[in-house]
């Protein structure tokens, strides 16, 4: 489906293709790399830890509250402890997912898929003038693999192993051993740290974010891109409908866009029930499952989909054009 839609930036109107400019060759400087992606696609902002937080049943999805896809991370009875984290603004934009890529094919990373801008992007090719539309149509086995290379090209330790060595194929990939402390390479983050980002992080300071049914508001045509507005595809990161069709989208309390809507974002957790009863210190869901879980909503789904308490899963090497990701990294 062809979004007709205008599209534009969150700050300004970048013809981002010509930015990147790949076909000139990456840059290296001494042992630093050069992006050529505009930096504003790669800010990250920084999630305060999360002492002893106790949960809600009036944080539940309003529509799907007393199931397991809309029970939320922090449903009554549960007591979840964060630590800091830093989690990317933006979701994923193809921009920087192909300077990644590119530059990870010959460093011996190898991808199940190539990813596409938006929903009719061709895949795997340059970006064309929509650099800024996030990168879908990849696995998570893609989005974890893709995260190790973004490590290594910005001077991190990548996060995921096998065996102690970076996972580096996504193609045909081995089960990653426990998250081990330490690291402080790019991960896809929890299902509990998307959600407390999507609500505005500090819940104390933030109280009202905290019981906005949506990232950042309690009206969903505010802040996200779903399948009433969405005029069937995908946005430009960072942007959203105004009186002219199109504009700057409001930053939720954490200072992050289309947390709600624009494209499904993996996470690292396998996906299940979540149930109440004592404290849990940086949960990652269940040790194992055959689905990983999947937050936010999309442009092509419902407004239920983009509650901030809305769950889903998918296997992990399954892929589609309503899925993309974010990163988040220790500070």
């Amino acid at each position: 489906m062809q979004n007709n839609r205008r599209r534009g930036s969150p700050r300004a109107h970048l013809t981002l293709g010509a930015v990147l400019a790949l076909g000139a060759g990456l840059v290296l400087a001494g042992c630093s790399y050069r992006f050529r992606t505009p930096a504003q696609y790669r800010e990250m902002a920084l999630i305060a830890a999360i002492p002893e937080l106790a949960g809600s049943d009036a944080w539940k999805s309003p529509t799907h509250g007393e199931q397991d896809v809309g029970s939320g991370a922090f449903p009554g009875g549960r007591t979840v402890s964060l630590s800091a984290y830093r989690i990317a603004r933006y979701e994923t934009t193809y921009g920087l997912w192909y300077e990644v890529k590119t530059w990870a094919a010959s460093h011996g990373y190898t991808f199940a898929n190539a990813g596409r801008a938006g929903q009719d992007g061709a895949e795997g090719k340059a970006p064309a003038g929509d650099a800024s539309r996030p990168v879908t149509t990849i696995s998570w086995w893609d989005a974890v693999v893709w995260c190790n290379a973004y490590s290594e090209l910005s001077g991190k330790t990548p996060f995921y192993t096998v065996n102690g060595a970076p996972l580096k194929n996504a193609a045909s990939p081995s089960a990653p051993d426990a998250p081990a402390p330490g690291r402080n390479g790019f991960r896809l983050p929890t299902e509990a740290e998307w959600e407390a980002a999507a609500r505005g992080g500090d819940p104390v300071g933030r109280p009202a974010d905290w019981a906005c049914v949506y990232a950042g508001s309690g009206t969903v045509d505010e802040v996200a891109w779903y399948r009433q507005n969405s005029k069937g595809g995908v946005s430009p990161v960072g942007t959203v409908p105004d009186t002219d069709g199109e504009g700057p989208l409001p930053a939720n309390g954490a200072g992050l866009y289309d947390m709600s809507g624009n494209v499904l974002e993996w996470c690292y957790d396998c996906f299940g029930p979540i149930r109440g009863g004592g404290t849990e210190k940086d949960p990652a869901g269940p040790a194992s499952g055959p689905l990983r879980v999947r937050r936010g909503g999309s442009w092509g789904g419902s407004a239920a989909s983009c509650e901030n308490a809305s769950r889903g899963g998918s296997p992990p090497s399954s892929k589609n054009f309503l899925t993309g990701f974010r990163v988040a990294y220790a500070p």
